[in-house]
């Protein structure tokens, strides 16, 4: 299996279409939004994919508190509630505007928030994508995204 090809499938691409998905001027009700679904697949997916390189350990290495964080969302999602309650989480959705000089705003886009009991607030795509770029130092893969 070519990991790398993998990583691009299974995690970049479904990143990229979150990512598009926050920009449109949609107006979001989180009990009817699927993005945070989305936003919680990714997470599952990032957490378990060292384990495809046969490098399971990676996993529960604390060296990156952006991976942490993923990892704590992806075990809340299967789990509901963590045993520890320092990993406990919440994604929650916003939108982001822009106040104008004529008393209008301007829609700038959206936002996954997470709301973590140790790591505090962040924004989910800024966290995931470092948590990517730790992974692609541990497995040794060979990609660069920016």
């Amino acid at each position: 299996m070519n990991l790398t090809l993998k990583f691009i499938t299974d995690i970049i691409r479904p990143w990229e279409r979150l990512n598009q998905e926050l920009i449109n001027q949609n107006s979001i009700d989180r009990n009817i939004s699927e993005l945070l679904t989305i936003a919680e697949d990714l997470s599952i997916k990032l957490s378990h994919f060292p384990e495809s390189a046969g490098q399971k350990s990676v996993r529960s290495n604390k060296n990156s508190i952006d991976f942490n964080t993923i990892v704590d969302i992806a075990d809340a999602t299967k789990h509901d509630k963590l045993g520890d309650v320092n990993r406990n989480n919440e994604l929650s959705l916003s939108s982001m505007f822009e106040g104008q000089e004529n008393k209008t705003f301007r829609f700038i886009r959206n936002k996954i928030i997470i709301r973590h009991n140790k790591y505090g607030q962040s924004d989910f795509l800024e966290t995931f994508k470092k948590a990517t770029n730790f992974i692609f130092t541990k497995l040794n893969l060979n990609l660069f995204w920016n």
